[in-house]
Formats: structure tokens, C-alpha cells, sequence
């Protein structure tokens, strides 16, 4: 597999965190040194203003998304801590969506997961990239992950 990896519980989704941890580190020393300083704009600190990308890169670095073997589920979680988790048999398709920003500059697509659920149908976000080149070969993958978690035969 080429976007998974087997892990004792099942299968995580491969991301490469270390863009986002790095800029996580730079925004962290930057409100840092912004704080210590005490440089101010209009009255409001500027360290402020570092907040919401820490947040950001943050959430991008600490979350992990498996598909659980055993308990036939996916499992978003942060930090270790589970967060959501859906039932495989709620599945019910892929969708690619293409993000546009302004003056149809291309911003990238995601990969979400549809589930069925009693209060209605949940979209999961499994992966956002600015260049998917074989974006065919992750959908089918997932499709083959899938199935196979749901009808147990999987390598």
C-alpha cells in the first residue's frame, strides 16, 4: 500500500507532517518573541495575531487517521485521544473536492469519506493536498481498504 501503513489496530493513513510541524515551530518562537518583546499594534499585542496558524499547524500535526481492523471503524484522533470514530458499514462513497480560491487559482483537492448516519450524512476529511498527482490510485486504495476491512481478507 502506498498511502497506508499497517499499525497494530489496523491501518494509518501515511501524511507527511514535518512542512507543518516545521511552521508550527517558526509561528510557536515567533509569538514567542513577539510576547517577550511586548510589541504592540493599535493596542493589541502581536503575538496575538500568531494564534490562529499555531492552531492550525497544530491540528494538521497532531491528527492521525486509522482504520481500525477489529473494531471496523475509522478513527480520527488528536494526540492519541480518539475524537470521532464512523462505522465501515455506514460507508457509503468517496467524494474529490476541488478547492478554488480567487481568480480560479487552484487551491488544492481533498478526499472525503461519506457516511450514513442517523442524524444525517457526515463528510469526512481524509487528506488535503495542493498537487494530488495520482489521486486515482488513493481513491481506489481506500475503496480496496475498505471493502476488504468489511469483508475481512485483507494481507
Amino acid at each position: 500500500m502506498k498511502y497506508y501503513k499497517r499499525n497494530h489496530n489496523g491501518f494509518e493513513l501515511k501524511e507527511n507532517k514535518i512542512f507543518s510541524a516545521i511552521l508550527l515551530f517558526l509561528f510557536l518562537v515567533m509569538s514567542g518573541y513577539l510576547f517577550y518583546t511586548g510589541e504592540k499594534s493599535s493596542n493589541i499585542p502581536i503575538w496575538v495575531f500568531c494564534l490562529p496558524p499555531v492552531g492550525i499547524f497544530f491540528f494538521r500535526t497532531a491528527r492521525k487517521v486509522q482504520f481500525k481492523e477489529k473494531e471496523k471503524v475509522l478513527e480520527i484522533s488528536m494526540l492519541g485521544i480518539s475524537i470521532q470514530k464512523y462505522a465501515l458499514a455506514n460507508f457509503k462513497q468517496i467524494l474529490i473536492v476541488r478547492h478554488k480560491a480567487y481568480y480560479f487559482l487552484n487551491n488544492g483537492k481533498e478526499v472525503k469519506c461519506v457516511f450514513a448516519e442517523l442524524d444525517g450524512k457526515k463528510e469526512i476529511s481524509l487528506i488535503r493536498k495542493n498537487s494530488f498527482k495520482d489521486l486515482e490510485v488513493f481513491v481506489n486504495e481506500t475503496n480496496e481498504l475498505i471493502e476488504g476491512l468489511l469483508k475481512g481478507n485483507l494481507k
